[in-house]
C-alpha cells in the first residue's frame, strides 16, 4: 500500500520541481472524484492549460473561480458540451486539436452507477430491458457511454496529439479489478441491461481496450485505476423510474442510505482520493505500458477470470470492433 503521506511527498516534490507548460484535458472534473483530482493537478502544476468538458459552463463558474485563485499561473477553460454523446466528445476534441499541438494528460472520471434503472435523459421512459439502449439522443444508455464509449472516443480522438507529448498520460478512473464475465452476445447491453452487468461490462472492456492500445501506443502510460470506496455525493442515481413499484421505490430509498451512510463511515475522504489520482498522473512510477491500480495506489499484478479470457480468442479486436460499430451508429443519428 501505498501511504497517504508518501502521496502527499510525491505531489509535494513533483510541485517543487515547478513542472510547467503541460496541456491537460478533464472529463468528470465538475463535482465528486473528479473535482478533486483537478484541483490538486491544479496546485502542482504550473503555466499549463486545463481544459475541463462538462454540460454547464453556469454550474462550474464558482469552481473554476477557485481554481484560478488557487493558482494564477496556470488558464482553465470550460468546454460545454454534452460528454454521454460522441457528437459532444468529437466536438471537444475537434476545439482542442484546433488550438493545441499537444495533449500531455488526459484524465476521465465521468459516470455513476445507475441502480435505479437506466438513466433517462431525452424524454424517453425506460420501462424494460429490450429499451435500455434507447437513452441519449444517440440511441445509448447514458451511463454505459460515460463509463465507457465516450471514454474510448476522447482517447481515440486525442491519441494523435497524446504522442506529441513527451510523456503523455491517460487515466481512466472505474473500477480496476472489477472486471468480470460478460454476455458475450450482446456487448452493449441493449436487451440484456442491468447495473450489475454495466459495471462489469464498462471495465471489463475499458479493461482490454487499454491494454490493447498500449500494445501499438508505446509511448502512453494508460492506467485504469480503482478509486476505492469514496465519501462523495457523486456515486449512482437512485431516482425511481416512472411506473416503479411501491417496494423498489423503499428499497432504493434503503440502497441510497447505504451508499450516503457506509462512505462517510468507511470510505477515504475525496479529497485523499483526489490527492492519489493526481499521484497516478504524475508519479514517475507508472511509466509507460498499460496499468491497473487499485485504491492503495498499487499496481493490480494478480489477473482474473474475466482479463484471461477476454485476452484471447480474438476478444480484443471483438471488443475494439463492437466499440466502433456502437460509434459509427451514434454519428448516423446526428
Amino acid at each position: 500500500m501505498v501511504d497517504i503521506y508518501s502521496i502527499r511527498n510525491s505531489n509535494a516534490r513533483y510541485a517543487a520541481q515547478r513542472r510547467d507548460r503541460f496541456i491537460h484535458v478533464y472529463v468528470g472534473a465538475t463535482r465528486g472524484i473528479g473535482a478533486a483530482s483537478l484541483e490538486m493537478s491544479y496546485q502542482i502544476t504550473f503555466q499549463s492549460t486545463f481544459y475541463v468538458l462538462g454540460r454547464s459552463s453556469a454550474s462550474f463558474a464558482m469552481q473554476k473561480e477557485a481554481l484560478e485563485k488557487l493558482n494564477p499561473s496556470n488558464r482553465i477553460e470550460f468546454l460545454e458540451v454534452e460528454v454521454s454523446t460522441i457528437e459532444g466528445v468529437d466536438a471537444a476534441c475537434k476545439h482542442i486539436a484546433g488550438i493545441e499541438k499537444r495533449v500531455d494528460f488526459l484524465y476521465m472520471s465521468c459516470g455513476y452507477l445507475p441502480i435505479a434503472g437506466p438513466s433517462c435523459k431525452h424524454g424517453h421512459i425506460l420501462n424494460t430491458t429490450a429499451d435500455a439502449a434507447a437513452d441519449t439522443k444517440e440511441g445509448r444508455e447514458v451511463c454505459m457511454m460515460l463509463s465507457y464509449y465516450s471514454r474510448m472516443r476522447l482517447i481515440y480522438n486525442l491519441l494523435p496529439l497524446l504522442r506529441l507529448s513527451a510523456n503523455p498520460k491517460v487515466l481512466s478512473v472505474l473500477y480496476a479489478g472489477g472486471e468480470g464475465l460478460m454476455n458475450d452476445n450482446d456487448l452493449g447491453l441493449e436487451s440484456n441491461w442491468h447495473w450489475r452487468a454495466l459495471t462489469k461490462h464498462a471495465n471489463t472492456m475499458m479493461s482490454i481496450s487499454l491494454r490493447q492500445l498500449s500494445a501499438t501506443e508505446e509511448k502512453v502510460t494508460f492506467i485504469h485505476a480503482f478509486p476505492g470506496v469514496v465519501a462523495t455525493d457523486k456515486t449512482g442515481k437512485f431516482a425511481p423510474l416512472p411506473g416503479a413499484s411501491t417496494l423498489w421505490i423503499i428499497m432504493l430509498a434503503i440502497i441510497r442510505w447505504l451508499f450516503t451512510v457506509l462512505p462517510i463511515l468507511f470510505g477515504i475522504p475525496v479529497g485523499e482520493c483526489g490527492e492519489r489520482q493526481a499521484y497516478h498522473l504524475t508519479s514517475d512510477k507508472f511509466g509507460s505500458g498499460f496499468w491497473r491500480v487499485n485504491a492503495n495506489s498499487e499496481p493490480i499484478v494478480k489477473s482474473n477470470a474475466a482479463m484471461d479470457k477476454y485476452s484471447e480468442d480474438g476478444w480484443p479486436q471483438k471488443i475494439w470492433n463492437h466499440t466502433v460499430e456502437v460509434w459509427e451508429k451514434a454519428k448516423s443519428k446526428e
